[in-house]
């Protein structure tokens, strides 16, 4: 190895890098999450309520690749307990919530992961 090389700022100094660690990464999404609109953020109560029901130890959130046309039917529960908006059509609506579900079952996962180097 060539001393005289110099190494990239985030392999000299690591841990240097925003967002290197979980508990960092999970404060920024709680922050992120705080600045959604409002409709979003009570879709997201309804979604962590359903999602806190089946969140257990082997639960199909926590598979390697969750099925898809399961997590389409757990869209379609969480949306017959959400009412329809004059503003979004259900399709919006239903694409809304997939993407919220989709980042919640995500977040859940990776705080259930074991941190490395603790």
């Amino acid at each position: 190895m060539d001393l005289r090389t110099p190494l990239p700022f985030f392999m000299a100094y690591p841990g240097a890098m925003p967002g290197s660690n979980l508990s960092e990464q999970l404060s920024e999404r709680d922050y992120m999450r705080q600045l959604y609109p409002l409709e979003a953020k009570q879709y997201l109560v309804v979604i962590s309520d359903i999602l806190d029901r089946i969140d257990f130890g082997e639960s199909y959130i926590y598979d390697e690749y969750p099925d898809q046309l399961t997590l389409l039917r757990l869209t379609e529960i969480i949306l017959r307990r959400i009412p329809m908006r004059d503003n979004l059509s259900r399709d919006t609506q239903r694409s809304l919530v997939q993407i919220l579900l989709y980042d919640e079952i995500l977040r859940r996962r990776e705080m259930r992961q074991p941190q490395i180097g603790k």
